[in-house]
């Protein structure tokens, strides 16, 4: 008889209280005024028999080895499987809670936040094996239009495709369904005080309601892409319109799925030693920052576009890390001591895999991994851990905001591409 999937799937509402610093953007000032929309922890788990993957996705902005393995050592252990099995992901919102040392966070605030966060996650996730139930895993994509673009330059290509891994019941209704694709969720800014999943979380809703069943979202290649040129206002209005591009996007990728291949889950896991990068000395960051500030103002002097205005904006912002890392006394000063190693983890569902990647993944990395892939591939960042802006090009806001050398970033994508090339 032939083994069948089981899935199920639950949400924790993990919303901070009023008060608690949002994280995301460096140039935001002030805490916390209320809640646009609720942040959640969705899990999805997916086994077949006695092989099990469970995948956590948090409305946060990114995510910390050193609160992430206690998190997924404990809900390993809750359902018996090996904690490798476990995969946190963030959806890399900007309005989301301020955590792991995001600028402005307040330690005593963080910590009774993430320790309940932990409860909940491990709570939800022992509950998962007994309300599992039969499924059929179907895979749909489309291309995304009206979403995102590349942010430095719209005419550059990058990762469009929306990829659906339906998990479906037998009787005909979605246990869930996980959503895959690359963009940052900034339609709100940062002059937002309220806490949200941004567009993410609105689609998200607006999906589930239309389809029924738990939607997760996994970011992909977001690393340079973004609504900047896209966008046309940050506003509510502008969120519904991108909810409603969103659930419409994710119905056409549903229209035409496809059964995946085969009946096995399978994980592997790859860990890559990793330095940090070489900082600037302090005079050199500082006139880095006065000379993009000074194309600043000539761009708004000479009535520069918005977007244009924007990009330098973002490159002043990743100036001003340098200084404050520069000033501060260097990576580890600042972000505390952490194990020096990346994990690259390849997931394969059936005939379908996902590759996740511990940091922000550029358009050209995920185009060039799915070109080379055996089968369908997703490409997924900011699962785990965050080592930052994962670009092999120099110059730019994403090089000037990375935190690892150049040969740890190329080192960390060679792994990647070994695993992809492993993929059966």
């Amino acid at each position: 008889m032939t083994t069948r999937f089981r899935a199920s799937a639950d949400s924790v509402d993990v919303t901070p209280p009023e008060g608690f610093p949002l994280g995301g953007y460096i140039l935001r000032s002030g805490v916390s005024e209320g809640v646009l929309d609720p942040i959640y922890a969705r899990l999805l788990f997916l086994a077949v028999g006695d092989d099990a993957l469970l995948l956590i996705s948090l409305d946060w902005v990114y995510i910390d080895d050193r609160w992430a393995r206690g998190v997924k050592a404990a809900a390993a252990k809750a359902l018996g499987i090996d904690g490798d099995r476990v995969i946190i992901t963030a959806t890399h919102t900007h309005s989301g809670p301020g955590v792991f040392k995001s600028f402005i966070t307040k330690e005593h605030q963080e910590a009774a936040y993430l320790s309940g966060v932990s409860g909940r996650i491990v709570g939800a996730a022992g509950r998962l094996p007994a309300a599992a139930r039969d499924v059929t895993p179907l895979l749909g994509s489309t291309q995304v239009v009206g979403l995102g673009a590349h942010r430095n330059d719209p005419a550059l290509p990058v990762d469009d495709e929306l990829s659906v891994l339906t998990l479906g019941g037998s009787n005909g209704g979605a246990v869930g369904r996980i959503v895959t694709y690359g963009c940052h969720p900034t339609v709100l800014g940062p002059e937002n005080l309220r806490f949200s999943a941004d567009w993410i979380g609105w689609g998200l809703a607006a999906v589930d309601r239309q389809l029924g069943g738990l939607s997760l979202f996994i970011n992909g290649a977001a690393g340079d892409v973004s609504t900047r040129f896209v966008r046309k206002g940050r506003n509510l209005q502008e969120m519904k319109r991108y909810a409603d591009i969103f659930r419409e996007t994710v119905l056409k990728a549903e229209s035409g799925p496809i059964p995946l291949s085969g009946n096995e889950i399978e994980v592997r896991t790859t860990r890559v030693p990793v330095r940090y990068r070489d900082l600037p000395g302090r005079e050199e960051a500082e006139r880095a920052l006065f000379a993009v500030e000074k194309e600043i103002d000539d761009a708004r002097g000479r009535g520069a576009a918005p977007g244009e205005i924007r990009r330098l904006e973002s490159i002043r912002e990743g100036a001003m890390v340098s200084l404050f890392f520069t000033s501060g006394g260097g990576f580890e000063e600042i972000l505390g001591k952490r194990v020096m190693t990346a994990v690259v983890v390849l997931v394969r569902v059936g005939s379908m895999g996902m590759i996740f990647f511990p940091g922000e993944v550029m358009s050209e990395t995920a185009i060039s991994l799915k070109a080379t892939a055996k089968g369908p591939l997703a490409v997924c960042g900011y699962a785990n851990d965050y080592f930052g802006y994962l670009n092999r090009a120099s110059g730019g806001y994403e090089s000037s905001m990375a935190l690892l050398s150049p040969d740890s970033i190329n080192e960390i994508i060679d792994a990647a591409r070994r695993l992809v090339g492993e993929q059966a």
